[in-house]
């Protein structure tokens, strides 16, 4: 869900355009398929939901250069070329609200159930990235006719991890003196953006049956040790502007896992 205007932000582009393009957007299809926490880069859905929506977009306000990579990453460039400008990063993919029951059923409806004075727009990925989306095309928009410094818009289809920011910054060569990162931050301007470091520990175990456990090491057992154990690791100081650094377990998985025994009615 994304709160919209309800006032005329300007001449060259006004409410009816962003809401316009935001339930666009909320009709697309970007989320993460269910069972599933990732996408992989270049999935072909995500690459065509930002050729056929979001390019035009884009194309529609007119950019000195657009680049893109196979991958469906764009990079949109608004004003001279250089690297002292300001990055505008937008996403594509939607990994909350999957248990919505109409994710797509994009609405404009009135905020007061959900204590927001005025409209929203009600749909999938509203609040998280496609809100911000379309916030950021308005944004644009409204640039000034000759701007001293470049404005680098950018779609990030990044699905898993931080795949898509290398891609921008890396593989386009994107480069810049600051930047706008266009996702949910309940409405307020949020200084400085917390990052993640992802720690992979595999726990090593020995399988056996559950009605012998002496024949076999249980590695569950020894993962809630190390998750135990997290609860006492030493963080650095807080940062001034981030806060307090964290140590969160996030995700659990096991391998080889054993086949479940079939129960019919005449098993025995």
């Amino acid at each position: 869900m994304s709160s919209l205007p309800t006032s005329e932000p300007s001449a060259s582009v006004g409410p009816d355009r962003l809401t316009q393009n935001l339930l666009t957007l909320l009709r697309t299809p970007t989320e993460v398929p269910a069972g599933a926490h990732e996408l992989h880069p270049g999935d072909a859905r995500i690459v065509s939901a930002v050729e056929e929506v979001v390019v035009p977009r884009i194309a529609e306000l007119g950019p000195d250069e657009l680049r893109r990579h196979p991958d469906g990453d764009v990079v949109a460039r608004f004003g001279p070329a250089g690297d002292d400008g300001l990055l505008l990063q937008t996403y594509i993919v939607s990994q909350h609200g999957n248990l919505m029951s109409e994710p797509h059923d994009a609405r404009v409806e009135d905020g007061g159930p959900y204590g927001i004075a005025g409209p929203v727009a009600r749909g999938q990925g509203a609040n998280q990235n496609k809100g911000p989306m379309a916030a950021a095309l308005s944004a644009v928009a409204q640039r000034p006719a000759t701007l001293r410094r470049p404005v680098l818009l950018t779609v990030n289809t990044e699905g898993r991890s931080h795949d898509g920011s290398r891609r921008i910054i890396d593989e386009v060569g994107t480069r810049a003196a600051a930047g706008v990162l266009a996702f949910a931050t309940d409405l307020k301007v949020s200084v400085a953006n917390r990052g993640r470091v992802d720690v992979q520990v595999v726990v090593p175990g020995s399988s056996c049956h559950s009605s012998q456990p002496h024949l076999g090491v249980n590695p569950i057992e020894r993962a809630a040790d190390v998750v135990h154990a997290l609860r006492s690791t030493p963080l650095p100081m807080p940062h001034p502007d981030l806060g307090p650094a964290t140590a969160t377990p996030y995700q659990l998985s096991f391998s080889p896992v054993a086949p479940t025994p079939s129960r019919s009615k005449d098993a025995c």
